[in-house]
């Protein structure tokens, strides 16, 4: 008929920020969730989340908002629409957007690096995810919860339950965040004292990632290419800064100043063993004065840290 429906441009959308966000567009993403949103209506779409994707559109807008800010350097705002996405889907009484927004809160605990809180929602993601037959959420949630308790210090059965998630994926189909979970993996063989069944872990990521465009996680996984190269041969600091450099370079691309920030960190650090101090000071301090929020994260203590101890 040529008539704009403004419920299909609405999931036009909805399907567009997830792909931009894979893509590591991450701005282009933000604002095509807020198009998207704009065009919502609680009710009229209702019978949308059994249509699209199987979760409402709000409650999946909210939840990219989340990890997108997340990445751009806005933790505190990205929290408060991640708990926004897990209340809304309970109202909305729909497993599948509760499974949603659980997901994608286990996701951003990772992205922050806050593995007690990651272990939390993980073992709701899985309980929900069986509850509901929900196969993929249920198996993602083993992936979350596996990298938690390695962080946390169980790292044997953390690696069984991450590699077996990793294993289900494959043979599922689900495994479209596959680099996301690899450096995961590859976080844990470290942990392990296994820095080269990490680097193979790495390997795979990026070759997954350069494939398919799924390039969100690009400068996490160059960034732990290079701390497993350090860690496997310390001879490679060389490589390893160069690999930072293209990490740090990646994420200003992306404008994903959280990723920048934490591949600096990690750079400023082997900078300084080489002895170049003023060197140190000059990558970090830049990127750690750009933030603005976020300061109790991992990552901002330890810049904080790491820039009061070469004064």
């Amino acid at each position: 008929s040529g008539v704009m429906r403004p419920d299909l441009i609405m999931q036009a959308h909805h399907s567009g920020w997830a792909t931009l966000f894979n893509m590591g567009r991450l701005i282009p993403c933000l604002e095509s969730i807020a198009t998207g949103e704009s065009l919502y209506d609680a009710t009229a779409h209702r019978e949308h989340s059994s249509l699209y994707g199987g979760h409402d559109p709000q409650v999946c807008a909210h939840a990219f908002s989340a990890i997108a800010l997340c990445l751009r350097g806005s933790p505190d705002q990205a929290s408060v629409h991640i708990e926004w996405a897990i209340d809304f889907a309970k109202k909305l009484g729909h497993p599948g957007s509760l499974a949603h927004a659980l997901d994608f809160a286990a996701t951003f605990d990772r992205m922050c690096d806050m593995p007690k809180r990651c272990l939390d929602r993980a073992d709701v993601l899985k309980v929900c995810g069986e509850e509901n037959v929900f196969t993929d959420f249920e198996i993602r949630g083993h992936a979350y919860h596996g990298w938690a308790l390695a962080r946390l210090g169980n790292r044997e059965e953390g690696l069984e339950d991450l590699r077996k998630s990793i294993l289900a994926q494959r043979e599922t189909g689900t495994s479209e965040d596959l680099p996301f979970f690899l450096e995961m993996l590859a976080e844990v063989y470290g942990l392990m004292g296994q820095p080269e069944d990490g680097l193979m872990a790495i390997d795979e990521a990026l070759q997954y990632a350069h494939t398919n465009q799924a390039e969100f996680w690009l400068s996490a996984t160059k960034r732990r290419q290079a701390l497993l190269m350090v860690q496997s041969d310390a001879n490679r600091v060389s490589d390893a800064i160069a690999c930072l450099r293209e990490a740090s370079s990646v994420a200003s691309e992306q404008q994903a100043q959280l990723l920048e920030l934490q591949a600096t960190l990690d750079l400023a650090r082997l900078l300084k063993k080489t002895g170049k101090i003023a060197d140190a000071l000059s990558v970090i301090e830049p990127i750690y004065d750009e933030m603005t929020e976020g300061f109790d994260l991992p990552v901002m203590v330890e810049s904080r840290e790491f820039i009061a101890g070469c004064g």
